[in-house]
Protein backbone atom coordinates (compact mmCIF):
# COMPACT_ATOMS: atom_id res chain seq x y z
CA UNK A 1 0.00 0.00 0.00
CA UNK A 2 1.20 3.52 -1.34
CA UNK A 3 0.47 6.11 1.52
CA UNK A 4 2.36 8.90 0.48
CA UNK A 5 0.64 11.77 0.83
CA UNK A 6 0.62 12.55 -2.69
CA UNK A 7 -1.26 9.36 -3.17
CA UNK A 8 -3.55 10.21 -0.66
CA UNK A 9 -4.83 13.44 -1.56
CA UNK A 10 -4.04 13.60 -5.59
CA UNK A 11 -5.54 17.15 -5.62
CA UNK A 12 -5.47 20.00 -3.39
CA UNK A 13 -9.04 21.19 -4.80
CA UNK A 14 -10.47 17.73 -3.32
CA UNK A 15 -9.63 19.41 -0.11
CA UNK A 16 -11.00 22.51 -0.51
CA UNK A 17 -13.77 21.44 -2.02
CA UNK A 18 -15.05 19.51 0.76
CA UNK A 19 -13.10 21.81 3.61
CA UNK A 20 -11.88 18.72 5.14
CA UNK A 21 -9.31 20.97 6.83
CA UNK A 22 -11.38 23.87 8.03
CA UNK A 23 -14.12 21.45 9.62
CA UNK A 24 -10.97 19.44 10.90
CA UNK A 25 -13.06 16.19 10.13
CA UNK A 26 -11.67 12.84 9.51
CA UNK A 27 -11.76 10.85 6.22
CA UNK A 28 -10.81 7.63 4.51
CA UNK A 29 -8.69 6.60 2.18
CA UNK A 30 -7.28 3.24 1.21
CA UNK A 31 -8.44 1.39 4.65
CA UNK A 32 -7.02 4.39 6.24
CA UNK A 33 -8.30 6.94 8.80
CA UNK A 34 -6.46 10.48 8.53
CA UNK A 35 -6.67 13.48 10.42
CA UNK A 36 -6.14 16.96 8.32
CA UNK A 37 -5.09 19.93 10.20
CA UNK A 38 -3.55 23.18 9.33
CA UNK A 39 -1.02 25.86 11.15
CA UNK A 40 -0.70 29.47 10.27
CA UNK A 41 2.51 30.86 10.78
CA UNK A 42 3.02 34.98 10.52
CA UNK A 43 5.84 36.98 10.82
CA UNK A 44 5.63 40.61 11.30
CA UNK A 45 1.92 40.19 12.00
CA UNK A 46 1.10 39.06 8.47
CA UNK A 47 0.26 35.73 7.26
CA UNK A 48 3.36 33.90 6.02
CA UNK A 49 2.84 30.56 5.50
CA UNK A 50 0.11 28.02 5.78
CA UNK A 51 1.41 24.22 6.67
CA UNK A 52 -1.24 21.52 5.81
CA UNK A 53 -0.86 18.08 7.89
CA UNK A 54 -2.53 14.58 7.39
CA UNK A 55 -2.55 12.62 10.61
CA UNK A 56 -3.09 8.86 9.78
CA UNK A 57 -4.78 8.04 13.09
CA UNK A 58 -6.23 4.81 12.38
CA UNK A 59 -4.71 2.76 14.53
CA UNK A 60 -6.00 5.33 17.54
CA UNK A 61 -9.38 4.87 16.05
CA UNK A 62 -9.78 1.07 15.67
CA UNK A 63 -8.41 0.78 19.21
CA UNK A 64 -10.66 3.42 20.52
CA UNK A 65 -13.43 1.45 18.56
CA UNK A 66 -12.23 -2.47 20.12
CA UNK A 67 -12.38 -0.22 23.54
CA UNK A 68 -16.18 0.97 23.36
CA UNK A 69 -17.10 -2.66 22.00
CA UNK A 70 -15.63 -4.32 24.99
CA UNK A 71 -17.03 -2.03 27.09
CA UNK A 72 -20.46 -2.45 26.08
CA UNK A 73 -20.00 -6.50 26.22
CA UNK A 74 -18.66 -5.99 29.89
CA UNK A 75 -21.40 -3.69 30.74
CA UNK A 76 -23.92 -6.02 29.24
CA UNK A 77 -22.65 -8.73 31.30
CA UNK A 78 -22.16 -6.91 34.61
CA UNK A 79 -26.39 -5.76 33.90
CA UNK A 80 -26.97 -10.32 33.41
CA UNK A 81 -25.65 -10.88 36.96
CA UNK A 82 -27.81 -8.46 38.70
Amino acid sequence: MNTQPHNIIKKEDEVKQSNLIEKKESFERNDRIYLPQSKEFYHASQEHIKLYLLTDNTEQIRHMEELKKQKEIAEEANASKS
